[in-house]
């Protein structure tokens, strides 16, 4: 009998935990909010749907004078990524990544720009 009590107790401490970390994870998403100033680049890696098209959007806005699209095909232009899309005031302040194929990579390769 003791044993199935501290079962319950633990199970109990361990939910109330999960509980608090999930409420305080959710009060501090709640609380984000887009950084209002400008950027040096905005670097997008690439692999993830809609990630250059939110790259592009704020490009656009000119939140920064660089966009820096990371981990793009050796054979990909600006043109076949933006297939038929406005982009925008200076296609020159585009920069095509085409050397990384990881996470890992991409954040070396675009250190150097």
């Amino acid at each position: 009998m003791k044993s199935k009590k501290t079962v319950i107790f633990i199970s109990s401490v361990v939910l109330s935990l999960l509980l608090f970390l999930y409420l305080d994870f959710a009060g501090n998403v709640s609380g984000y909010r887009e950084n209002a100033g400008k950027a040096d680049a905005i670097v997008v890696l690439t692999g993830g749907l809609g990630r250059i098209d939110k790259g592009l959007e704020l490009f656009n806005k000119k939140r920064a004078d660089y966009l820096i699209i990371a981990g793009v095909d050796k054979d990909a232009t600006i043109e076949s990524i933006f297939f038929k899309r406005d982009i925008g005031f200076n296609a020159g302040k585009i920069i095509l990544e085409k050397g990384s194929t990881s996470t890992y990579e991409n954040a070396i390769a675009i250190r150097n720009y």
